[in-house]
């Protein structure tokens, strides 16, 4: 089956292709990376002599990460797939992307992965070898040293917690594996198109915002 697959959530936006058994990934960095994407999905599809329509499976990365990031990849796929009708889309979590592509020559099996969220808080999800046994949720700070207790710790944001918190775990950086991708593009979160959005595990700054402002509350359904 081929696939098309989208992370978002960090520093770059990942395009990930398998076509015909061959995988092929491509980093796009900078501003206007939404109509990138569009321009190198089709350029890979020319390249090796496909169309969309060739792609019946579709994943992407919604978070924890970069909302504005994960949101122009949504709206990405939501163009690419406005006047189809047959195919599948599954979601998949960031930070299973990280532990997932750690190459773990050690034989490590307790892992973590912290991603930023606000100031003085981080997204935290826990691993067993590659079964995740907490989170992804939003942890204070203060509160990692006692929870990571003798855990690894992957990933280039990772190292910001370790820093500020002096932590003392051993720290690995990970480079995403195109085949963890389109492994979890495979086995992710069934989802509809329409539904698509990130995942919230806090409200958006511009909600506590608004909802400070009107003296009111919006439900989390409206949040993006």
């Amino acid at each position: 089956m081929n696939i098309l697959s989208l992370s978002a959530s960090m520093k770059n936006v990942i395009l990930t292709m398998l076509l015909n058994e061959k995988i092929i990934k491509r980093e796009i960095s900078g501003t206007g990376s939404g109509s990138k994407i569009l321009e190198k999905t089709e350029k890979i599809l020319k390249e090796n002599k496909m169309n969309l329509e060739d792609i019946k499976l579709f994943g992407i990365d919604i978070g924890p990460g970069s909302f504005t990031g994960i949101r122009i990849s949504i709206a990405a796929l939501q163009g690419l797939l406005f006047l189809r009708k047959y195919f599948e889309i599954r979601t998949f979590c960031s930070t299973d992307l990280i532990n997932n592509s750690f190459y773990n020559f050690e034989n490590i099996k307790k892992r973590a992965v912290l991603k930023k969220a606000r100031e003085d808080f981080a997204y935290l999800s826990l691993y067993d070898e590659r079964k995740r046994v907490f989170g992804p949720e939003m942890i204070e700070g203060k509160e990692l040293k006692e929870m990571l207790e003798n855990y690894v710790i992957l990933g280039e944001e990772s190292k910001h917690f370790i820093d500020k918190y002096n932590l003392s775990n051993k720290y690995y950086d990970v480079e995403i594996s195109p085949e963890s991708i389109i492994e979890l593009s495979k086995n992710g979160r069934l989802e509809k198109l329409e539904n698509l959005k990130p995942l919230y595990l806090q409200k958006p700054v511009a909600v506590e915002s608004f909802e400070k402002k009107h003296n009111t509350i919006i439900d989390e359904s409206h949040w993006s």
